[in-house]
């Protein structure tokens, strides 16, 4: 369970930055507005499309669920890692590194903002949640099936805490400093699933052979 707890921790730190940060972030960026000079309209849009990936990566996780068990949940959760990976790259290449600390963005992005990008970084900081969420629950069930109540409580209280120590933070950190932040515990916590998903694979399958 310890491992699994980075792994929660990482799930709360992302949930405070597609959340809040991001869409923050993007309202602040008014040259995305190429008409009216006002970004923060495309807020809802990009809310909405985060989660649009949410429902898509829920969708087929939830359809293929069957399939998914057998080839284990660390192919999916390493999905959601590289997808997160993208999405933190096109997002540190498309804002401006102030867009999180300074109501009037002042210093340049590496390319000259595109809304185009920032709505795809949206959809797949949603669809990349999902492939952590929906797995994380889903090995919460299979290793605690007996008692399942605590430890998804234990998943909520862990990813909650993340979520508020996240947003205590953010007004002070620029956003490449929190992407980075995101890309060092995204690293430890996939490492960390991974390996007790391996672990619980391998007593899996020296049951089956002391069975058979």
């Amino acid at each position: 369970m310890i491992l699994l707890c980075i792994t929660f921790w990482y799930t709360g730190i992302e949930l405070s930055f597609f959340s809040g940060v991001y869409t923050t972030a993007l309202g602040r960026i008014n040259s995305l507005d190429k008409d009216g000079d006002n970004a923060k309209k495309f807020v809802g849009l990009a809310g909405m499309l985060i989660g649009i990936g949410e429902i898509v990566g829920g969708l087929i996780f939830g359809i293929l669920g069957t399939k998914t068990v057998r080839w284990g949940r660390d192919p999916i959760i390493i999905l959601g890692y590289f997808v997160h990976m993208i999405s933190f790259l096109l997002i540190m290449i498309n804002f401006p590194s102030d867009s999180t600390i300074s109501e009037t963005v002042k210093k340049s992005a590496y390319i000259d903002p595109s809304l185009t990008i920032a709505l795809i970084s949206a959809f797949l900081l949603g669809f990349a949640d999902s492939c952590y969420c929906t797995q994380c629950m889903s090995i919460l069930g299979t290793l605690y099936a007996d008692n399942s109540a605590p430890a998804f409580a234990l998943f909520k209280f862990f990813q909650s805490i993340a979520c508020a120590c996240a947003f205590f933070y953010t007004p002070y950190f620029n956003l490449y400093i929190q992407l980075a932040i995101l890309a060092i515990f995204a690293s430890i916590g996939t490492l960390s699933f991974v390996i007790v998903e391996w672990k619980l694979r391998q007593n899996d399958n020296e049951q089956q052979q002391h069975i058979n």
